[in-house]
């Protein structure tokens, strides 16, 4: 499959297979890997290559998605010994961020070796690390209840946020102006970032809502959100408060944005992949993997 077609996505499932499917034909995934141990994945921006990080002997590898072949592998005693819970890599391609224990580390993406110190500042698990648009900034989220915004160039705290709950997930707005996280609690929470100033500042929960649900996801662009609840998922767009038609039946615990906010890819413990169409809230496709294991963590190519 060329590494150029625009629309490519990978699940991660815990017992450490990597798959990765074309989404103009979602029924047979393109490449499969299988590692001994779980961890999380990243795609180039180009799509041609899959990085993925293991707490394994040689725990951060590189594969060629045409071919499916290993293009390197590196050692990384933090990663061997703690895994990774999130990676991600910067838009330019360069460096790969990841979250290992309660810090995120850096690796330069071509060579897999260990640049720059790691960003020290969580007291416990980081679940996810994900950089703006424009690489500047990176911001972190963990089960302390932060979310802390990083300087990406010289790995200074800029901001540090709370939360009600641990924090699982977190992503900028479309403007880059705005944070947001998602917890435990299934409450999206959201906060400004103002000024340039390298000073830690506390931020305040923008939590308006009373309704309980199970997952809030806001998309890249910054104001459309996918919502479960009662075993439902549909979508808002947070502009105009409308919602997708359709509320669809789904068992899903994990999902994954596409950059474009175009798709969501969900999967559980039932080992069906779906993808979801947000623009009509229906579902564009669903593949079937291994129900023996559940299936936790899905990556987008950077160009969907």
């Amino acid at each position: 499959m060329p590494c150029d077609q625009p629309v490519e996505a990978c699940a991660l499932r815990r017992v450490g297979t990597v798959l990765i499917w074309d989404l103009a034909d979602p029924s047979v995934p393109v490449f499969s890997e299988r590692f001994r141990e779980r961890g999380t994945t990243a795609l180039s921006p180009d799509g041609s290559r899959l990085y993925v990080a293991v707490a394994d002997e040689q725990p951060l590898r590189v594969f060629d998605v045409d071919s499916g072949r290993p293009v390197r592998a590196a050692e990384s005693a933090p990663l061997a010994a703690a895994g990774a819970n999130s990676m991600e890599l910067s838009p330019d391609g360069s460096t790969l961020a990841v979250a290992t224990g309660s810090q995120v580390q850096f690796f330069d993406a071509r060579t897999l070796q260990a640049t720059g110190a790691a960003l020290r500042g969580h007291t416990a698990a980081v679940n996810d690390v994900i950089y703006s648009g424009d690489g500047r900034l990176l911001v972190s989220a963990s089960e302390d209840r932060s979310a802390i915004v990083w300087e990406a160039g010289s790995g200074a705290p800029l901001h540090r946020f709370l939360g009600q709950a641990g924090l699982r997930s977190a992503a900028f707005g479309a403007d880059e102006g705005t944070v947001y996280a998602t917890g435990g609690n299934g409450l999206i929470l959201a906060w400004a970032i103002s000024g340039t100033s390298r000073l830690l500042t506390l931020g305040e929960d923008a939590d308006r809502g009373r309704r309980v649900y199970t997952q809030s996801l806001p998309a890249p662009d910054g104001h459309t959100v996918a919502r479960v609840a009662a075993g439902t998922l549909w979508f808002e767009d947070t502009r105009s408060g409308r919602r997708s038609a359709r509320s669809v039946p789904t068992r899903d615990t994990s999902f994954t944005w596409s950059p474009n906010s175009r798709w969501l890819v969900s999967n559980g413990n039932h080992g069906v992949v779906t993808v979801w169409d947000a623009s009509s809230g229906a579902v564009a496709g669903r593949t079937t993997a291994d129900k023996a294991e559940e299936a936790v963590l899905a990556a987008f190519s950077p160009d969907t």
